[in-house]
């Protein structure tokens, strides 16, 4: 997704919520089995050639009542987890 953004620039909305909507699929499906995806970026994010979304790198990947461990890319982190305030791995996913 980052280099279609970087290319594209500005979606059209009506790309941008189909977009968001198949994001948060994939995200409610992983919280109903208890994790959370802790890294969500467009770098993470996959359009194949059917402009579907795949999220990908599970590598911080974790369970939702782990609240131990700070997870996620910085520049795309929420503010509890950049000032160190308990956060919800779920909250933090969206």
């Amino acid at each position: 997704m980052f280099y279609y953004m970087d290319a594209l620039g500005r979606f059209p909305e009506s790309v941008a919520r189909a977009y968001l909507l198949q994001i948060l699929s994939g995200l409610e499906a992983m919280h109903k089995r208890g994790y959370s995806h802790g890294d969500i970026k467009p770098d993470n994010i996959l359009i194949t050639n059917d402009y579907l979304i795949k999220l990908t790198d599970f590598g911080l990947t974790g369970l939702l009542d782990d609240v131990r461990q700070r997870k996620g890319s910085l520049g795309y982190a929420s503010p509890e987890l950049c000032s160190g305030q308990d956060y919800s791995p779920l909250v933090a996913d969206l």
